[in-house]
C-alpha cells in the first residue's frame, strides 16, 4: 500500500503523481496487481474522475482528520520532480514512521541520505525497484528508525535551539 501527500492546486505535485502514475504506476502493476495507492489532500473531482478510471486500485481520500492513521503501514512516495518547498512530505513521514521513496527534487534541502534514511531515485525502474525493497520488514524497519534519528538530530527542538545559537555565535563573531 503506497501513499501520497499534497493537493493538485500545487504544481510539483500534480505533475509528481502524473508522472508516477504514467511511468511507475503500470511496471509496479505488472509485478503485483493488489499494489493500491492512496492519494491524500484536495484534488479536483475532474481529476479524481479521470485518474480513478485510468489507474486501477489508486484511491483519493481527500483531506483526513489524523495524517498518522491514513499513512499507517504504507510506503510514502515522493516522485516531486519539479518545484522547491519545505518538503514536508519527508518530513511528515519521517516522524510518523513511515518508509519512503523520493526523487531527488523530491528530497532537496533535507539531510536524507539514499541507502540510509530512504531511497531516492529518479527514474521509473529504479523508483519501483526501491518500493520493492522496502516491502522487505527487515529493510523497512532500518529505514523508519533511521529517518527516526535524522528528525531527532536536526529538527528537535533541541536540535532547532542549538542550530539558532550556531547562528547567532557566527553573526556575533563576524
Amino acid at each position: 500500500h503506497l501513499s501520497f501527500i499534497g493537493p493538485d492546486s500545487h504544481t510539483p505535485n500534480f505533475v509528481g503523481i502524473t508522472w508516477f502514475l504514467d511511468n511507475c504506476w503500470p511496471l509496479l502493476k505488472s509485478i503485483d496487481r493488489e499494489y493500491k495507492l492512496s492519494i491524500i489532500g484536495g484534488w479536483s473531482q475532474e481529476l479524481i474522475d479521470e485518474y480513478a478510471n485510468k489507474y486501477p486500485n489508486v484511491e483519493f481520500l481527500g483531506y483526513v482528520d489524523d495524517l498518522g492513521d491514513a499513512i499507517k503501514g504504507t510506503i510514502m512516495i515522493v516522485p516531486i520532480t519539479i518545484g522547491s518547498g519545505i518538503r514536508m512530505k519527508i518530513l511528515e513521514a519521517s516522524s510518523l514512521g513511515v518508509p519512503f521513496v523520493s526523487t531527488s527534487v523530491g528530497a532537496e534541502g533535507l539531510p536524507v541520505e539514499n541507502g540510509k534514511n530512504c531511497f531516492i531515485a529518479d527514474d521509473k525502474e529504479m523508483f519501483v525497484d526501491c518500493i520493492l525493497k522496502l516491502q522487505d520488514a527487515t529493510t523497512q524497519k532500518k529505514y523508519i528508525e533511521n529517518a527516526h534519528t535524522m528528525i531527532l538530530e536536526k529538527f528537535s527542538i533541541k536540535a532547532l535551539r542549538e542550530n539558532r545559537l550556531d547562528i547567532y555565535k557566527q553573526v556575533l563573531n563576524n
